[in-house]
């Protein structure tokens, strides 16, 4: 990455206060990391049969850099630099003609090209230094995606009378990932104007996953007039583009809808009716649900301000029977549908005891509302957790995705991101009537690097399934924050085409190979559906779709009629 302004290094540098988790003490320290990776690299190479390349030569190269520092290392010290110049001099020689690694790489050089003044330079050190912690996380991540989303392969083709079929053509393209790869729908729109097309088309483009707003004051404004209609359009349209659907949320207490009463009993009865018509509508369609949205900070003073009626029947019913009660009737609506409980409250038990937005005197935890949320024998009502990462106020460190990940893996059930966000422009803090200012060219550039920093933390994390972005475009997206991976006009930032070549390339599988004497083709590719195309000497072709998991052996027999 070249830097052309200061302000993208302003950015830049902002962005590493919270992705570097510590500073390298020593450079044994940075020793004891290149043999890490080092050992990674080697137990990768022997234990999977063909490793992507892509993967290996990353690593190597992530050995090139944290080698290289440790060699000018010897001629600098971080904070006395009377040799810094020669220091960046000597460790940019090393690298010549070599491109960035990784995103640690990327941000390490350019940090040293912006500091040839020798005061400076020993501080630049010691600041890409740091961000060795950060790059052994980031190639860890390479090893997992490898050994967690890739599996063998072997198509075995044979003639009707079951002899095996030798040079063969067997054409492999995948056509969807496992993985879900997700974003809001919110803004989809009938009619073929310039704008709703380019929407339509970037987001089937891109996802196979979908979240529909079911947002109760919106969905239902008047009493039986609900928004049934559109939303089964635009999930006809979401299966005819092989997207799953989701729908978001059936209760949350964030706005109360003006015509539902004053009485708690009422509230809930309407409440429950509700979860049973739309999960009982949908089926087939949906079957996958937000049950239950922030029920762990259900009575915060914003919710009483916003939402008093739900909140107030939330808290005369408790907050697990209303949350129960609501999964219970969502499964027996649709005993097929996939349930989440859903959250954005992560506080660990000392930080909830220091949050004073909450009116109950008990500092609860989301773990808290998981825990309880069981039958009578104690069998889990919900299918998934559902995690939000909004990040408004700065991208989370790669060390704390992986914090959140292990936090919630103890269940034993799949994770969900459920509401990603990074933007892509500043915040107006002097401006009442807008937070947020518009995207801008250095605030797309650090969103693209995050995005894909995040994206490849979670995609190497298998115990996650799912990762839904918060919004598709700038226009009409929440808090008015410049998150779309669109701009207002529809037009891609860096971010939609980085995250594009991630899953619609670097993790995608295409190619072509040969059958052996056994009629044996073998590969290895990213879990997901393929179609397959089989060309036999004489011109006979056949085709089969089949689908690579990582539940199950990848072997499957073709025969040529």
């Amino acid at each position: 990455m070249i830097i052309r302004k200061k302000t993208t290094v302003r950015f830049l540098l902002a962005s590493m206060l919270f992705v570097v988790p510590h500073m390298i003490a020593s450079a044994s320290d940075l020793e004891t990391k290149i043999t890490h990776i080092q050992q990674i690299k080697s137990d990768l190479e022997q234990s999977i049969a063909a490793p992507l390349p892509i993967f290996l030569k990353t690593m190597q190269n992530g050995l090139i850099w944290m080698r290289s520092l440790h060699q000018a290392s010897q001629n600098v010290t971080p904070g006395q630099s009377p040799d810094g110049t020669e220091f960046v001099a000597s460790w940019k020689s090393i690298l010549q003609g070599r491109k960035p690694a990784t995103i640690a790489t990327s941000q390490a050089l350019a940090i040293l090209e912006q500091c040839a003044e020798p005061q400076k330079s020993g501080d630049a050190f010691k600041k890409a230094l740091q961000l060795a912690d950060e790059l052994v996380l980031e190639l860890e991540a390479l090893d997992r995606i490898e050994r967690n989303r890739r599996q063998d392969m072997q198509i075995t083709v044979k003639k009707a009378d079951g002899t095996p079929l030798g040079d063969a053509s067997v054409q492999i393209r995948q056509i969807r990932h496992e993985f879900l790869f997700g974003c809001n729908i919110f803004r989809w729109a009938e009619g073929d104007t310039p704008a709703n097309q380019l929407y339509k088309d970037r987001f089937s483009d891109l996802f196979n996953f979908a979240t529909l707003g079911f947002y109760w004051a919106a969905y239902e404004r008047r009493e039986g007039e609900t928004l049934a209609e559109r939303w089964q359009k635009v999930a006809e349209w979401c299966k005819q583009h092989g997207i799953t659907c989701k729908g978001h949320p059936l209760v949350w207490n964030y706005a109360d809808p003006r015509w539902i009463p004053d009485d708690p009993k009422e509230v809930y009865r309407l409440q429950m009716e509700r979860v049973a018509r739309e999960v009982t509508r949908f089926a087939g369609l949906i079957d996958m649900w937000d049950v239950v949205n922030e029920a762990t900070p259900f009575d915060r003073e914003s919710f009483w301000e916003r939402s008093p009626k739900i909140t107030k029947m939330w808290e005369e019913y408790g907050q697990m029977d209303v949350t129960k009660t609501a999964f219970q009737i969502a499964r027996k609506a649709n005993p097929n549908a996939a349930l989440l409980i859903n959250d954005y409250y992560l506080h660990t038990r000392e930080q909830a005891e220091r949050d004073n937005s909450i009116r109950g005197k008990e500092r609860e935890i989301y773990e808290d509302v998981i825990d309880a949320l069981v039958d009578e024998n104690g069998k889990r009502l919900y299918d998934v957790i559902g995690i939000q990462s909004h990040m408004h106020g700065g991208a989370w460190s790669t060390e704390r995705i992986l914090e959140v990940v292990k936090r919630f893996a103890k269940y034993g059930v799949p994770l969900h991101f459920t509401e990603t966000t990074v933007v892509s422009g500043p915040r107006n803090r002097e401006n009442q009537e807008r937070e947020w200012g518009e995207t801008t060219p250095a605030g797309e550039q650090l969103q693209a690097e995050e995005v894909e920093r995040f994206y490849r933390t979670i995609f190497s994390c298998p115990e996650v399934e799912a990762l839904t972005w918060w919004d598709f475009s700038d226009d009409g997206a929440w808090q008015r924050a410049p998150a779309g991976f669109l701009r207002r006009d529809m037009s891609a930032k860096p971010a939609y085409d980085k995250l594009m070549a991630l899953v619609k390339d670097a993790w995608w599988t295409s190619e072509t190979i040969k059958t052996n004497a056994n009629g044996q083709a073998k590969t290895r590719g990213f879990t997901g559906t393929y179609d397959i195309t089989i060309r036999a000497k004489s011109g006979e072709t056949i085709q089969k779709t089949l689908t690579l998991n990582r539940s199950q052996a990848g072997n499957h027999t073709i025969y040529l009629d």
